[in-house]
């Protein structure tokens, strides 16, 4: 999966700097080191599609502060084309990996009302 990586790069420098988080510090509220949040602010690394949900909660901002690029212009149609199903793309996952939380969870309650059937 691509994404616009400076984009992202430039978004989390961002958010960084206005809540003046340092690199120790996020990575604390993510649960990562403070390396792995170099490498994404070097581009480095690309982080994962489950990285930037995490990010995106623990900054309370929506997932696609990072993913999409709607306060600039883009003039050129196929450049916007190429955003657009690169944005598609990440949704679609992110859609896949709350629907795979939320079976599991359906299963678990399923056989918990089981449990309590057979009491």
């Amino acid at each position: 999966m691509k994404f616009r990586k400076n984009f992202f790069t430039e978004q989390l420098k961002r958010i960084m700097f206005e809540r003046k988080l340092t690199q120790e510090e996020l990575g604390k509220k993510l649960g990562v080191n403070r390396q792995q949040i170099s490498r994404w602010l070097t581009t480095d690394r690309n982080p994962s599609l489950v990285s930037i949900k995490k990010l995106a909660k623990a900054l309370n901002v929506s997932v696609n502060y990072f993913i999409e690029e709607s306060n600039k212009k883009v003039k050129d149609k196929t450049n916007l084309k190429r955003i657009e199903n690169v944005n598609m793309d990440l949704i679609i996952n992110l859609i896949r990996e709350e629907n795979k939380l939320l079976e599991e969870k359906i299963k678990t309650l399923e056989y918990r009302i089981k449990i309590l059937e057979k009491k």
